[in-house]
This record gives structure tokens, sequence and C-alpha cells, in this order.
């Protein structure tokens, strides 16, 4: 998996699987990150935080489905780690 390069300063690995807004939310109680703000709209839904010191953004969108978005291209690594987290906990329940 590649990140995709979104702007200028925005890249973006599309997840394998999907969310809805509730159950993100709870699993990103169980998680060792720290949220910084939760945007919630009609077509996309954002959590902004900061995983091992570094800013993602996921997001769930109605049209793209689910992604992890970050802002320096050398986070990509990070956000792999981020997503085998997310894979791991949900094979766990």
């Amino acid at each position: 998996m590649e990140a995709l390069k979104i702007n200028k300063s925005l890249w973006s690995l599309p997840l394998d699987f999907s969310f809805d807004s509730s159950e993100i939310n709870e699993l990103i109680k169980v998680m060792d990150i720290e949220l910084q703000e939760v945007i919630i709209s009609p077509n996309a839904d954002m959590w902004y935080f900061l995983f091992m010191k570094e800013e993602f953004i996921l997001v769930s969108d109605v049209d793209d489905g689910l992604d992890i978005r970050f802002f320096k291209k050398e986070n990509e690594d990070l956000a792999k780690k981020f997503i085998n987290k997310i894979t791991s906990i949900v094979s766990f329940k």
C-alpha cells in the first residue's frame, strides 16, 4: 500500500475496511492516541489526533471510505503502523 498525495501538504493511505462513526469512537477509546478534535459532518467525519507525537487525521467519507491522512511523507511508516494497530484491535474483537 502506497501513500497517495492529496495536495501539496497532505498524504493519504486508504484502509481496507470501514467503520461507522460510533465504531471509530469506540476504537479510539482503546488506542494509545491523543485525540485533538472531532469533526462530524453529513458527508465525512474526521478525527484529528497525535500518534507517536505526530499529527494524523482519520477520515470516514461517505463516498471514499476510510483513510488516514498525514502532513509529512516521512510519516507514511507511522501511518502504516497505526493501520496495523487498528487491524490487530479489530481482529481481536
